[in-house]
């Protein structure tokens, strides 16, 4: 997740917008050199044939010679905005942000009709930052988007590079360890996305899985539910983070096992209208009622809409479960954290086959938590009289510092 312009390059927005010729105007009405107009005609080209190595050398080329050859503000601007995108792309950051910074300088010259564009270069220079871990320069540029841009609502290409600043915002949380901050910066994020649709954020799918660690951290398990469905829709729509797609599936399923029957309904309902499941999944969704009752009861949250209790057939139960330890360097660095741990029940009531699931914001959590979990022990899963193995059975265990 550090360097994602592979990704953005699919949500590319090239700026330049002025027409290839042997020569073309500038906004007096000067006509440009002809090594502008040339390479700006070649970037063109290569452009249309898709090859955007020889794009983005045209691009440089024609913004060098634009500003050798003492071109005016706008296509200086231009040029520069849209040389440092394909410089970017490369991951060359340092270049990128000398030509983007060069470009947000000129814009922020003329007139307000430019604003958006500045907007959305001081974005991009701020993802710059964030991909060099150079975190306090990433927020210091995040706080300029949203000053130059003014209160969301106001325009729908100024909302998109709020949204995409915010974007920034919450990564540069999540990787200071601030998960919960992360996770509420990313629900702003998310809410600008909405209309547009989640699908037109490279981004969206990580926004949302970070808005559903956020929403299992404070107990809001249908809230939780539907972040981490709308995450795994996301991952899956671009084929993208499979490791963390099968994170959100799983947390998804531990926070429907913490819900009523009713608010499952609602969930299944409100993510079958929202595109997120099929009518397959649908009616999938609608069977699995059963197994998270039965995941519930084995994580020691007996429901009160279960069946009547049958010695004979059960879902393993719970008889002591001790508390993990706080990890001391977590404790010393003021961190809090958490962690999805999956198990099977063994027929003696042992744990056996225990993993982690995920752990964040470190991984110390989680190697904790596990070994808590291995130290459980419980009546066995009966199966008419017989005890059997209970497989697939996943706790979430947090870590809070107390004040």
């Amino acid at each position: 997740m550090k360097h994602i312009a592979a990704c953005l390059a699919a949500a590319l927005v090239l700026a330049a917008t002025l027409v290839p010729a042997p020569a073309f105007a500038d906004e007096d009405g000067d006509y440009l050199s002809q090594a502008v107009s040339d390479a700006w005609a070649r970037h063109l080209a290569a452009r249309e044939a898709g090859d955007r190595q020889a794009a983005g050398d045209a691009a440089i080329e024609a913004h060098l010679a634009a500003e050798r050859d003492g071109a005016d503000a706008l296509t200086r601007a231009i040029l520069a905005d849209t040389a440092g995108q394909y410089v970017y792309l490369r991951q060359d950051f340092p270049g990128a942000r000398a030509k983007l910074s060069l470009a947000a300088s000129l814009y922020e010259g003329l007139d307000d009709s430019h604003l958006n564009s500045r907007v959305r270069v001081l974005g991009l220079i701020a993802d710059a930052y964030h991909s060099e871990d150079n975190f306090r320069q990433a927020l210091n540029y995040v706080n300029q988007v949203l000053e130059a841009a003014g209160p969301a609502g106001a325009d729908p290409v100024r909302d998109r590079a709020i949204a995409d600043a915010l974007v920034v915002r919450s990564r540069t949380q999540w990787r200071q360890s601030s998960i919960n901050d992360a996770g509420r910066t990313a629900r702003e994020a998310l809410e600008l996305m909405e209309p547009a649709g989640y699908d037109q954020f490279v981004l969206s799918g990580l926004m949302a899985f970070y808005a559903g660690v956020e929403s299992a951290l404070q107990r809001r398990h249908a809230e939780s539910a539907w972040w981490f469905a709308a995450a795994d829709h996301q991952f899956r729509l671009r084929g993208s983070s499979p490791h963390l797609s099968t994170v959100s599936e799983a947390w998804a399923r531990y926070a429907r096992s913490r819900m009523t029957q009713g608010q499952r309904r609602e969930l299944i309902t409100r993510l079958y209208q929202a595109g997120f499941i099929t009518d397959d999944e649908h009616d999938d969704a609608q069977e699995d009622g059963a197994e998270d009752d039965a995941a519930e009861e084995a994580d020691g949250r007996a429901s009160a809409q279960s069946a009547p209790y049958d010695p004979n057939n059960r879902p393993a139960r719970p008889i002591s479960r001790a508390s993990p330890s706080y990890p001391m360097a977590a404790a010393q660095a003021s961190l809090e954290g958490v962690a999805l741990v999956s198990f099977t029940v063994g027929a003696d009531g042992r744990v056996k086959d225990a993993e982690v699931v995920f752990s964040a914001p470190h991984t110390i959590f989680g190697e904790e938590a596990l070994r808590a979990v291995r130290r459980w022990r419980y009546e066995p899963r009966m199966v008419d009289g017989q005890p059997v193995d209970h497989e697939g059975v996943q706790t979430m265990l947090d870590f809070r510092l107390r004040g």
